[in-house]
């Protein structure tokens, strides 16, 4: 996108570990198709989701996702009809139904609000790597390494402080220390 996100004023976010790593799996579960099921689940985790509003208002009046509930997805999709009776993801920018209010929407002749097609939506028009990061850092932990530096820096941008709760020695990720100012 070229530009970053504001978020000056925001305060910062404790988010465990195990929690994000439940919400991934939980989402896998519910969408066992959906390769990027698992990034949606952290998305959709309710302080993760929250903070992914804030900075992303800059953007879009009213960004959200709407969980659509139905039949788990099949495997091998030909043969089929109607696809508006499967369960999926609809990225949304507005409140209003008019056009360009939506990336994607619930349609009889496509599987369009899928979770790859969804995700593929969050990435091009919104501030989310931040979720990526928090996924990628709570697995790490999950596999006994630290978060990458990367990860740790993209948390703190987003003032977000990782818990391990999940390893025996603990810590906090993407939290910076208070700076003094110099008098």
């Amino acid at each position: 996108m070229g530009r970053r996100p504001n978020t000056k004023g925001l305060r910062r976010v404790e988010i465990r570990a195990s929690e994000v790593l439940a919400a991934a799996r939980r989402e896998r579960e519910w969408n066992p198709n959906g390769v990027n099921a698992p990034a949606l689940g952290v998305l959709l985790h309710r302080k993760v989701y929250r903070r992914w509003q804030q900075v992303n208002r800059q953007l879009h009046p009213a960004p959200s996702i709407e969980r659509i509930r139905g039949e788990k997805p099949p495997e091998n999709g030909r043969g089929i009809e109607d696809w508006t009776r499967f369960r999926g993801y609809v990225l949304r920018f507005r409140e209003d139904e008019g056009m360009f209010s939506a990336w994607n929407s619930v349609r009889a002749d496509y599987y369009s609000h899928s979770a790859g097609t969804t995700w593929d939506g969050i990435r091009r028009e919104t501030f989310c790597s931040f979720v990526d990061a928090l996924l990628g850092a709570a697995r790490r932990l999950e596999e006994g390494f630290d978060p990458t530096w990367g990860q740790e820096e993209t948390l703190a941008r987003y003032r977000i402080t990782l818990v391990d709760d999940i390893t025996e020695r603990g810590g906090r990720w993407g939290a910076r220390p208070k700076r003094k100012r110099a008098r």
